[in-house]
């Protein structure tokens, strides 16, 4: 399975679902359906020490997804690079030369995109802001970014009017 912006926004809905569903549990005695890590930590919680548990699972929960969602996202460029260059599908002289190489920068790929688009594209703008949600994961994945800054939410639409944009320019293209 390949995941995709679509499988990650219904891993994100799911498990945060089931980050609200755990306060159920936590002034019960029966912890049937939880691990017993979670149940550990989270049984005879008081409802202030429960209000911040489920602050920083979400605040957690909100940069992992984002992280996730990111990801999925670069794997699908990755990929649809790949597919063009093996096909010789258009753009394919864009990518020939990179795609030998062990490892591409994804800035390499969307860089290259923008060259063979054109600065006048209308995809152009969504490439810049695509790259800048690249730079924002970097600083998420790195440490340097506090909670809150990247939303899932936000990514997500983000990157669909990107992968709309980006099939309207170019029929072929995969999607994300």
């Amino acid at each position: 399975m390949f995941p995709n912006i679509s499988r990650a926004r219904k891993w994100y809905h799911s498990t945060q679902d089931g980050l609200v569903r755990l306060k159920s549990v936590v002034h019960k005695t029966s912890i049937e359906g939880i691990s017993r890590i979670t149940a550990d930590e989270i049984f005879g919680m008081t409802e202030e020490e429960w209000r911040q548990y489920l602050k920083e699972r979400l605040e957690e929960h909100e940069l992992y997804a984002s992280l996730a969602l990111l990801a999925s996202c670069e794997g699908a460029i990755r990929q649809d690079m790949e597919w063009r260059v093996k096909n010789r599908r258009p753009y394919h002289l864009r990518f020939r030369r990179i795609s030998s190489e062990s490892y591409v920068k994804l800035s390499t790929i969307i860089s290259r995109w923008r060259t063979a688009l054109g600065a006048s594209s209308h995809l152009d703008c969504h490439l810049r802001k695509l790259s800048a949600l690249y730079v924002g994961r970097n600083a998420l994945a790195h440490g340097r970014a506090r909670a809150g800054d990247v939303g899932f939410v936000v990514v997500w639409e983000h990157l669909q009017k990107i992968e709309q944009k980006w099939r309207q320019q170019v029929s072929d293209f995969q999607g994300f």
